[in-house]
């Protein structure tokens, strides 16, 4: 695993992912090297290269972008 904040699978979907590329589910784990203690992330289930890795914080930052423009809009409509 990688400690930058690089994501590396082969899924495409942006945010908190369910399934891999391959159909098979994902699922969240804690990171047990050295260098990367505790830090949780996603992998798919085959955990086989080629499929889905992802670090939570970057589930969190898609999702958070994602969600920008849509508060923006409400935004703009409340107000």
């Amino acid at each position: 695993m990688s400690s930058s904040s690089e994501v590396q699978y082969g899924g495409g979907d942006r945010g908190f992912p369910t399934k891999c590329d391959c159909g098979l589910r994902v699922v969240p784990l804690l990171s047990k090297t050295q260098e990367n203690s505790g830090r949780p992330f996603y992998r798919c289930i085959s955990k086989t290269e080629g499929h889905l890795f992802k670090w939570n914080e970057d589930a969190v930052c898609e999702e958070v972008e994602d969600a920008i423009p849509k508060l923006e809009i409400i935004d703009r409509v409340i107000t």
